[in-house]
């Protein structure tokens, strides 16, 4: 797939055995496919436009800079 890379399957340690973090245990990942890099405003709205999917919970405030006015900006909270 261009523009991605295939991060392999395998596994990690996850939680730390305090609050919230729970135990630790061994969690199992399938292998993924991922960008190389992050995803822009300007190319998540053009994904919402044309599939109807909600746009992020923070679009449009300026201290995330997530929206239309930061196009280059990495898109947060999706």
């Amino acid at each position: 797939m261009e523009g991605m890379m295939l991060i392999p399957a395998g596994e990690f340690l996850m939680g730390s055995g305090r609050g919230e973090d729970g135990p630790v245990h061994k969690v199992y990942v399938d292998s993924f496919y991922v960008d190389r890099c992050e995803v822009t405003n300007a190319q998540y709205l053009a994904f919402c436009e044309a599939t109807g999917h909600r746009l992020p919970m923070f679009w449009g405030m300026a201290g995330f800079r997530c929206g239309p006015d930061y196009p280059d900006h990495p898109v947060v909270t999706v």
